[in-house]
């Protein structure tokens, strides 16, 4: 009998303050729900079989009603950067041990043009290599970043240190796996009102 796969996770930090948006952009429409809807339905029709969405203390996504099986909590501190968010994310799924056998994604999400078959493309790579794993779109690394156990249990000593979840790349350097991926979604997220406007779908 083979052994059962590791059952993937995804944390989709949605902490941020949308500034340069200038208005909440996780809400906003996008195809037949809304900017964030894209992104969970993406990391779910690409095989993630568990998903949290780590929120600020207060603001308009308290009132989004998340898909079954879609887990929403609260980053109390989110001024102190993205990592925290994941950690978060990380407390309510119960991971970050060195004896957690799942693999974690971690989605921004304000990816709402990310396409399922990048997700999927991931984690097959992470099956045959393990390691950290991150997609490749022409000359650009996008999101999402997959992350074996090993090295999420590195992941808390990181908070408040200078570049965050970009250190986990630095560190894992001889154990990071690109996968080219023909999708400008990955690497294409929705900072501005003039992003929105050029990338939503018509």
């Amino acid at each position: 009998m083979s052994a059962a796969r590791p059952s993937p996770a995804a944390i989709v930090p949605a902490a941020g303050a949308s500034r340069r948006m200038g208005r909440p952009k996780l809400l906003l429409p996008w195809a037949e729900g809304t900017v964030i809807d894209s992104t969970v339905a993406a990391l779910r029709e690409g095989g993630v079989g568990t998903i949290v969405v780590v929120a600020p203390p207060e603001g308009p996504l308290h009132d989004w009603a998340p898909p079954p099986g879609v887990l929403v909590v609260v980053n109390p501190e989110p001024g102190r950067g993205m990592l925290s968010t994941v950690l978060e994310g990380l407390a309510a799924l119960g991971l970050g041990g060195r004896d957690t056998p799942d693999p974690l994604l971690v989605c921004p999400a304000d990816l709402p043009a990310l396409r399922s078959s990048t997700v999927a493309a991931l984690l097959a790579r992470y099956r045959e290599t393990g390691g950290v794993v991150v997609p490749r779109h022409r000359d650009k690394r996008g999101h999402p970043l997959l992350i074996a156990p090993n090295w999420q249990a590195r992941m808390p000593a990181l908070v408040d240190r200078e570049g965050g979840l970009r250190r986990i790349l630095e560190l894992a350097a001889g154990a990071v796996h690109e996968v080219v991926v023909d999708d400008p979604g990955c690497v294409r997220d929705v900072d501005t009102p003039e992003e929105y406007d050029e990338r939503r779908p018509r």
